[in-house]
């Protein structure tokens, strides 16, 4: 096999992979949470562990659904040169946008802040290759620039897409059932 079709098969695996909507589920609860926390406008420090929360259920997801259907497979470590230059982007973006909002006109932050939250929520696109979540950042910035103009929080708009993402997720999920159920007489993964 060549390089270029063993690089299209790995795709192809990892589309599977990917296609059990953990990611949408997930990022769809988080986002959902987030958001009603802003809207809220709670001083509350525990919507921090929400991201060890996401990725403690990201794990047990993958072992009790994933991959007693598909198998476990490790992929070629692709290096983490992508991977930093991603977060070494993210945050310089990060960083110039919070310094503008200084120099920009008043009600300007909450554009600046879902530029923000749009940049992280294309991060699977980024780093997975699922394309799909190019719209999602685009659909969070569409109505955090909407809940601008309408006075509303952004919270509520960050929610949506929270929402909006947990029922695409969820949709996945079944999807994916249909198409890889359990074998029967299958023992369970870790037994």
């Amino acid at each position: 096999m060549e390089s270029h079709e063993l690089d299209m098969l790995e795709k192809r695996v990892l589309a599977s992979f990917h296609s059990d909507g953990a990611a949408e589920t997930l990022m769809g609860i988080a986002l959902g949470l987030a958001g009603f926390h802003m809207a809220a406008q709670s001083d509350a420090p525990t919507i921090g562990i929400l991201p060890v929360i996401v990725i403690l259920l990201a794990r047990a997801w993958k072992k009790r659904i994933t991959y007693p259907r598909l198998g476990y497979a490790g992929f070629a470590k692709r290096g983490r040169t992508k991977r930093l230059t991603v977060v070494l982007t993210l945050l310089t973006v990060t960083a110039v946008a919070l310094v503008a909002i200084q120099y920009l006109p008043t009600g300007s932050g909450k554009l600046v802040m879902g530029l923000i939250v749009s940049a992280a929520i294309t991060l699977p696109a980024i780093l997975k290759g699922m394309r799909h979540f190019y719209l999602f950042g685009l659909l969070c910035f569409g109505l955090i620039a909407a809940s601008t103009y309408i006075h509303v929080s952004a919270g509520y708009a960050i929610a949506a897409t929270g929402a909006i993402l947990l029922v695409v997720g969820l949709i996945r999920l079944k999807n994916f059932l249909d198409q890889h159920p359990k074998q029967m007489g299958e023992a369970p993964l870790g037994a």
